[in-house]
């Protein structure tokens, strides 16, 4: 009769072990100043800062962008439940109840694993200043004002001999509310720039809209 029981037993193995992995490889939300301005570091060393503009002054290009991190956090009632469940299992292991029940319990905790991890996010500031050679870009075409299509050739215009993503753009269609993707300086971050400096911009790319919600009160 052993030999019944493995098949059960090992993808409960394997469930405690991806479990146990799952807990060691993600860290809590941010709580700390310390580590919320470990997050802001890291979200810096990305390809590109991606949110939505709070604050515009298109005369001195100076822009506030807000971008949202998100972050796993353990669930402390699931992971009491997934606690509570392993050690039924394992008793009905023992006492060697019905194949029906072992296998019930099988699926309630991989169920409940699924539903281990919460969701948060954490909504962070940062401070933008352009240079005189500010770029700003569209991943989209603008409607053209009499409704017709854009030829090839209006097309290649606006994509320019660039490498930079979309179309070329004018500061003035960057207003609050927009989504944008910000490209900083990389020479000029130093790796040591705080909350309130601002960070040196030198590229803007608006983006189709993530929400459908007006930009945060600043």
């Amino acid at each position: 009769m052993r030999f019944v029981h493995w098949p059960i037993v090992l993808p409960v193995i394997v469930i405690l072990s991806l479990t146990t992995v799952a807990l060691s490889a993600d860290k809590p939300a941010p709580e700390t100043p310390q580590e919320a301005a470990k997050s802001r570091a890291r979200l810096m060393n990305l390809a590109y800062l991606e949110g939505q503009l709070v604050v515009v002054d298109t005369d001195e290009k100076r822009f506030l962008i807000q971008v949202t991190d998100t972050a796993k956090v353990v669930n402390p009632q699931m992971q009491t439940k997934l606690a509570e469940l392993t050690q039924s299992y394992q008793v009905a292991l023992t006492k060697r109840n019905n194949a029906a029940q072992i296998a019930s319990l099988a699926k309630q905790i991989t169920d409940t694993n699924a539903k281990l991890y919460d969701t948060k996010e954490h909504k962070y500031d940062f401070d933008l200043k352009g240079g005189e050679k500010l770029n700003v870009r569209n991943l989209k075409l603008p409607p053209k004002d009499d409704g017709t299509k854009y030829t090839m050739a209006e097309e290649l215009k606006l994509r320019g001999n660039s490498n930079l993503p979309g179309y070329a753009a004018e500061i003035a269609e960057l207003s609050k509310g927009r989504w944008v993707r910000a490209y900083l300086d990389r020479n000029k971050l130093g790796g040591k720039a705080k909350e309130d400096d601002a960070l040196s911009v030198v590229t803007l790319v608006i983006i189709p809209p993530k929400e459908e919600k007006p930009a945060p009160k600043k």
